[in-house]
């Protein structure tokens, strides 16, 4: 799955069972997370800028944290977004914009 981050003009790639928050340190970008990616401490929240429906739907400690309200933030804890739906797409991408960038 490719993903285009807005707010660094970038493009990567996420593999197959990679969370965005893996993918984001594989590439060596820097993005907060204090719990090291266990769903405890909201620092790596990623706005989902489009094409939302290829994504997992919140988790459980995803609404411990943020509450129940992607529909209307978009945002998604990037430790928490790691199963992709690319299927019947011809360009299967998501657009995110990082919110702490470290």
């Amino acid at each position: 799955m490719k993903l285009q981050i807005k707010n660094l003009d970038k493009t990567i790639l996420v593999q197959e069972g990679e969370s965005i928050l893996d993918a984001l340190r594989r590439e060596r970008i820097e993005i907060r997370s204090s719990c090291g990616g266990y769903a405890s401490c909201s620092d790596c929240i990623v706005k989902i800028l489009s094409n939302p429906k290829l994504i997992n739907c919140v988790t459980f400690d995803e609404k411990k944290l943020l509450g129940n309200v992607f529909h209307i933030t978009k945002e998604r804890l990037a430790c928490q977004v790691k199963d992709f739906s690319p299927e019947n797409l011809d360009d299967p991408s998501i657009e995110i914009e990082i919110v702490n960038l470290d």
